[in-house]
C-alpha cells in the first residue's frame, strides 16, 4: 500500500499549527520525517499517530455547549 507523504506546510494546516510549531515538533522527535534531498516530508500515518487518530477525527465540533450563546 502506498504511504502518502505531506509537506511541512500541509501538516501545519492539517494540525492547525504554525509552521514553526511543526518544525519544533520535528526537532524534538515528536514527528518522524523522511528527508528527500532538502525536502522534509511527513508520512500521513505519522500525522495521524501524533493527532491520536485518523485526520477526519481531528475536525472541530461546531456544537455550542448548553447555556452558552
Amino acid at each position: 500500500m502506498f504511504d502518502f507523504i505531506l509537506s511541512r506546510q500541509e501538516v501545519a494546516g492539517a494540525l492547525r499549527l504554525s509552521l514553526r510549531s511543526v518544525d519544533y515538533l520535528i526537532a524534538r522527535g515528536e514527528l518522524r520525517v523522511r528527508r528527500v534531498g532538502r525536502r522534509v516530508l511527513i508520512p500521513r500515518a505519522e500525522v495521524e499517530r501524533f493527532a491520536g487518530g485518523p485526520a477526519t477525527a481531528a475536525e472541530p465540533s461546531l456544537e455550542v455547549p448548553d447555556g452558552k450563546t
